[in-house]
């Protein structure tokens, strides 16, 4: 009797913020039946003496993961969230400059601690609900003999040298929705980050993904998620006038 062979589906964490874009992502790869998928909501930073409705974002992306029935858990970068982002953005007010909270978010937290954290934890890539796309074309670079001295070739005498070498190139896309377009926030992003990404929602415009979240069945899940976002900043904003 022949043994049924088993092949691994790529593991992909899907940062899911609680918010449409980032379950309709999820929900995406998890209907493909190409990844074994998995949801992680990031904690950020609170203002002290302030409120922030984190904990009903953290109960929206826990109800999306779970009736999408996907593995769930909440990872905690709010230290490392205050240090690398609003530290910057409270210098830079000071300093009488305009920063860009979001550019260093994604640098430092999105795509720099939970890509690390979730590569650790053995994943194959990562995905958000960002719009943006990504295309990455391979290519083989042949590899010859007469590029090695002698010497060189004596002492590869008993290694095996392939004779061609696979070069990944990627490049960050805008999406389709060009009024939804986040490819500036993301342009820190290298190589090493952008094969490690995918960008579900990249190809559809914002009122798609509205109309695919009712076919997934979350309407009503969504309950905190934009005005928390403005509350949170409008928090930020109060503290650093209150360090200044």
């Amino acid at each position: 009797m022949r043994k049924a062979q088993y092949t691994r589906r790529p593991i992909v964490f899907v940062a899911m913020s609680g918010g449409v874009d980032s379950s309709v992502a999820a929900a995406l790869l998890a209907r493909s039946g190409d990844f074994d998928v998995r949801g992680v909501f990031m904690k950020t930073w609170t203002p002290a003496g302030y409120s922030c409705t984190w904990k009903e974002e953290q109960k929206d992306a826990m109800h999306a993961a779970a009736h999408l029935d996907i593995p769930f858990a909440t990872w905690d970068f709010s230290h490392e969230y205050e240090k690398e982002v609003v530290t910057y953005m409270q210098r830079e007010f000071l300093r009488g400059r305009t920063p860009n909270p979001d550019v260093m978010c994604n640098k430092h937290i999105k795509f720099g601690l939970f890509l690390e954290e979730a590569l650790r934890q053995g994943a194959d890539y990562i995905a958000t609900g960002h719009y943006a796309r990504v295309a990455c074309n391979a290519r083989e670079c042949p590899i010859f003999n007469d590029q090695f001295s002698k010497k060189e070739k004596e002492s590869f005498e008993n290694c095996r040298i392939e004779n061609s070498l696979k070069i990944v190139n990627c490049k960050l896309k805008i999406a389709a929705d060009l009024n939804k377009d986040q490819t500036y926030f993301l342009w820190t992003l290298g190589q090493e980050q952008l094969r490690r990404c995918l960008f579900p929602v990249g190809d559809f415009t914002k009122a798609k993904v509205r109309d695919m979240a009712r076919e997934f069945g979350f309407c009503g899940f969504f309950a905190h998620t934009a005005s928390a976002a403005r509350g949170c900043a409008g928090d930020c904003r109060r503290t650093r006038d209150r360090r200044a």
